[in-house]
């Protein structure tokens, strides 16, 4: 088969892969590599479909293969990284991931996956630095801006934690989780008195995140405020006698008038907490990451 129809075949499996229709997309690419075994967009783009079906082996022998015809594709170090990382190979991902940076230092992705590897491997202030750099590269990067949130809290940099944990909101996949509301009442995040106001603290994420953060209830009533706090059906009974609450609402029934709304896990930004005043907590059992 001559060049240009080579190039045509790949052509037709590119576009099916766009379009992610990836069965038909592997068959071209398969047909391409029996042809011409070594065709590096070929070996790379059908490593990339085996990464989104995770099956990450095939996946990294396609792609060091396409590495060994063309050694300077920071892309390819990037997919290999994320290959390595579905198999929970941290350090040998952090090691592709810096090869990808290294050709090219405005990746931002690869800045990001490399500090989710840092992070699972706990080396935090390096994850820190990874998300940072992301961030500075490609400004408003929800993911980064989230998970960097999280190491801050691990290291018990309270203050830049809870600030940017309100990023959740801005993560696709987060926000479906958490629970993202639509309420008409205002947000209130520690800037307007609460005194003589009601206002509405929601439940949001899983079972575990209500009971843990509904202890800073009590600190919201302590500032003047009726609370009604709402959260999920099964938990109304268990917290219906919560101190400082006024009224314990399940999800889904009707809201009460209220001046104000908070989500449960926004309150200790709002209530500015740090290592000294978690409620609940003897200072006695209180120590930085």
């Amino acid at each position: 088969m001559q060049e240009n129809q080579i190039d045509h075949l790949f052509q037709q499996g590119f576009s099916l892969h766009q379009q992610g229709r990836l069965e038909e997309a592997q068959v071209i690419y398969e047909s391409i590599l029996k042809l011409q075994a070594s065709h590096f967009n070929a070996l790379q783009l059908l490593g990339v479909i085996f990464l989104e079906k995770k099956q990450f082996i095939h996946s990294i022998n396609l792609i060091t293969k396409a590495l060994q015809i063309q050694d300077n594709q920071a892309p390819c170090y990037y997919n290999l990284g994320s290959a390595q990382q579905g198999l929970q190979q941290y350090e040998e991902a952090i090691a592709r991931y810096d090869k990808a940076v290294a050709i090219n230092q405005e990746f931002a992705k690869a800045h990001h996956d490399r500090g989710v590897a840092l992070q699972e491997l706990q080396r935090l202030e390096e994850a820190i630095t990874s998300y940072e750099n992301a961030i500075a590269i490609q400004g408003s990067y929800p993911e980064a801006s989230w998970n960097l949130s999280l190491c801050q809290l691990q290291v018990g940099n309270f203050h830049a934690g809870w600030r940017g944990y309100e990023w959740r909101w801005k993560n696709s996949e987060i926000s479906k989780t958490a629970g993202l509301r639509n309420l008409k009442q205002k947000l209130w995040l520690g800037a307007e008195s609460l005194q003589g106001k009601t206002i509405l603290l929601h439940a949001e994420q899983g079972f575990g995140d209500t009971i843990q953060f509904c202890r800073f209830t009590r600190l919201v009533s302590q500032l003047g405020a009726k609370v009604i706090l709402e959260v999920q059906p099964s938990l109304v009974s268990l917290l219906q006698n919560l101190e400082g609450v006024s009224k314990v609402i399940a999800r889904g029934d009707p809201i009460p008038e209220c001046d104000y709304q908070c989500p449960l896990m926004s309150l200790p930004l709002a209530l500015n907490t740090d290592l000294n005043n978690i409620p609940g907590v003897p200072k006695k059992f209180i120590t930085c990451c």
